[in-house]
Parts: C-alpha cells; structure tokens; sequence
C-alpha cells in the first residue's frame, strides 16, 4: 500500500515533518520551473539518492510509476507535439520524479506529523488538511488502480498480458471508478482528522514531530544547493 506509512529507522524516517514539507515546496519549485534535459536527469540522481536512503523497497515506487505510466505517456505525447522532444522529456521526467518524490514523503512520514509539518508552515488547520488530501491524492489512486488490475486479473483479463488496445479500453473503462474510489477515501480521512486532528493531545507525535538536528541540516541544504546550482546555470529564472 503506497497510501500508508511504513515505519523505519532510515536517515529520511527521522527527518522532521517540518523540514520535509519544506523540502517538497522546495522541490516542487525545480520541477515547475526546470526544463532542461540535463537538470532532469540530474534531479533524476538526487531524488533516487533520497530513495535509497529511505530504505524502502523500490518496488512499491517502481509500482506507483507504472501505475501513472499511462498519463505519463499520453503527456508526453501531447508535449511532443505541441513543444517538440525536449521540453516534452524533460516535463514528463520532472512529473515522475514529483510522483515518487511525494511517494518517498508518504511512505515515510505519517499523516499525524504531515499535517504538524504543514501547519508549522501554512498556520492553518485547514489548509493543512488540504495539502496533506492533495499529497495523499497521488498513493490512494495508485493504491485503488493496483486493486482494480488484481480484480480484472482474477476475472481472467491480466493488464500485463494484454494488448495495447485492451490496455486501453481497461484504463479507460476503470478510470470513472477509481477516481470514485481515490476521492471516498480521501474524504473519509479528510473527515477523520477534521474531527480529531484539533484535539491538543494529537499534536503530540512522535519523537520525531520536534527534534531537529543535522540529518534535518543536510536535508534542506541539499535541497536549495540544487536550487541555487539550476539558478546560476539559468535552467531556472
């Protein structure tokens, strides 16, 4: 499951929730503005660097991917057409590398600290909410997709063996319900912590939800080398 929590003792398990979701915005800004091929694979580099030292099992990113693989393809298809091969490549590469690095920040923060991390941030309990539903958004679809395959799989029509053709009337045969399903459980865990979450007593997390230290130093100072590295070769801005 991509939508839940893995607990772990990895360097980016005790990273603060607060310094993550920095992080991410951080990120989120080389993605947005980046459109070179060779800052692409090398935030390409970067992000797998985090990966691994999440010491989570690549296959559950691996599935997550492959799972938006047909999105990905149909963007980059469009891209293509309209911008030509670069641009194209390296959007659809950035897109993929934002897919797993939101992944990596699920699997390996829980929601309790996410929304800590993000109301440290936006001082919100409700946009708070709302940006942990958004991150969220991304595992539960994968998650209800996975589901869906391993339900036409026991009925005898298994994705991996299909045409292209099947493939597609499958995806787009499926597509309506597992948004259906993404957003039922989107709005009972938006429910869940609307109820609970103000609660005092849940702002105390775990050990991790306050402590800062040098993991949480090198976290964010990698992150914004990369930015200032993209900014003076004039990939961004």
């Amino acid at each position: 499951m991509l939508s839940r929590f893995y607990n772990g003792d990895s360097i980016i398990h005790g990273i603060s929730p607060v310094s993550k979701v920095l992080g991410l915005f951080i990120f989120l800004i080389l993605v947005l503005f980046n459109h070179s091929i060779f800052s692409a694979i090398f935030l390409f580099i970067f992000v797998m660097g985090l990966v691994l030292m999440s010491k989570i099992s690549y296959k559950f990113y691996l599935r997550g991917i492959l799972s938006y693989m047909p999105f990905l393809i149909l963007l980059f298809l469009i891209l293509f057409l309209a911008f030509g091969f670069v641009f194209a490549f390296s959007t659809v590469i950035n897109v993929a590398l934002f897919l797993i690095y939101v992944m990596m920040e699920v699997l390996t923060c829980s929601d309790s600290e996410l929304i800590y991390g993000v109301k440290k941030i936006v001082k919100s309990n409700k946009y708070s909410l709302y940006i942990l539903m958004v991150l969220k958004f991304i595992p539960c679809f994968s998650d209800n997709l996975y589901k869906v395959l391993k339900t036409l799989a026991a009925r005898g029509y298994d994705f991996r063996y299909l045409n292209v053709v099947w493939k597609v009337k499958i995806l787009l045969f499926s597509l309506s319900s597992i948004f259906r399903n993404t957003i039922y459980d989107l709005q009972n865990m938006y429910n869940k912590f609307r109820i609970n979450y103000y609660a005092r007593h849940l702002e105390k997390t775990n050990y991790r939800t306050n402590e800062y230290d040098n993991d949480d130093n090198w976290f964010l100072i990698s992150h914004l080398e990369v930015l200032l590295m993209l900014i003076l070769k004039g990939v961004i801005l």
